[in-house]
Formats: structure tokens, C-alpha cells, sequence
């Protein structure tokens, strides 16, 4: 029986699908965790990948900054290295502080400046992550922030409209 040749638009759909898939297996490999805000009012506020929770601000950086140094200072954490938004090596576009306790977990946030009105904010704690104090210092740093910086709760009784 003749073999019949595959045409050559399903012959690169094929190596194509090959490539695609040896790909997602290579990167299977890496621990990548990634979740979304479980509770109704977490929707789209933060995401935890790769150990590190991922967040924005609509506040200026500095704002942030000052939020985020006093959120440490009030979880008694003891803060090592400060790199303030007017440093001269950040002109004005990121911070970065880091704060450990003795025995205990080392902090890093870590703000961008997404526009004048928009401050990134990456927090990671020790090299693998730990999600649930993440978030905290996290809702530490909202809650020093004025009001209208933090997106507003979903009420889970009554869901808005669309």
C-alpha cells in the first residue's frame, strides 16, 4: 500500500504542535505558582507567581513608599536596606527596602512607577514565597494609603450589575 505524503500546510501545523508542546514541557519543569484572589474582594488587586505577589497602586510612588516603610515599621520587622524613590541611582522610577527579623522571614518590596498616578508594587518573601504574609504586608501597605488608592470591595450579597 502506497504511503500517501502529508500535505506541507499539515506537515508545519504538526511540527508546529511538536514544538508547542515540548516547549510547555520544558517549562514545566520551573515552579511556577500562580493564583488568583481567592475571596470576592482580592479580584484582580494582586497575583502570587513565582513566590513573589504582584500588585499596582493608583498613588504616586512616594505615597506608596512612606506606606510601604511604615507597614514594615508597624509589623516590627527591622529594615536593613532602604533605597528611597529620590535616590540618585533610581531617578525617580523605582524604591526598593528590605527588612528581616531576626530568625525570621526577610522582606522585599520592591515599587515601580507605572505613570505619575501608578505605582507597581512586588513583594517577595525569602527566596520561595509565602503568600499569606505577603498579603499582609500588602494590606498593611493599603491601609496606609488614602482610600481612594485601593479598589473597592465587591459586595458578595449583592454583585454588580452588567
Amino acid at each position: 500500500m502506497p504511503r500517501c505524503p502529508l500535505p506541507a500546510r499539515a506537515r508545519s501545523i504538526a511540527a508546529l504542535a511538536v514544538l508547542v508542546c515540548a516547549a510547555l514541557g520544558l517549562l514545566s519543569c520551573a515552579p511556577v505558582y500562580i493564583t488568583a484572589g481567592l475571596s470576592v474582594a482580592q479580584v484582580g488587586t494582586a497575583a502570587f507567581i513565582n513566590g513573589q505577589l504582584v500588585s499596582a497602586r493608583q498613588a504616586p510612588i512616594e505615597e506608596v513608599w512612606a506606606a510601604a516603610v511604615g507597614a514594615l515599621e508597624e509589623l516590627e520587622f527591622d529594615i536593613r536596606t532602604l533605597r528611597p524613590p529620590d535616590s540618585p541611582d533610581s531617578c525617580g522610577r523605582s524604591a526598593y527596602v528590605m527588612a528581616k527579623d531576626e530568625g525570621g522571614p526577610q522582606v522585599k518590596i520592591r515599587l515601580e512607577r507605572a505613570s505619575e498616578a501608578v505605582t507597581r508594587i512586588r513583594i517577595r518573601i525569602n527566596i520561595f514565597g509565602d503568600q499569606a504574609l505577603a498579603r499582609l504586608v500588602l494590606s498593611r501597605i493599603d491601609a496606609r494609603l488614602p482610600t481612594s488608592t485601593a479598589p473597592p470591595p465587591v459586595d458578595p450579597i449583592d454583585p454588580p450589575q452588567f
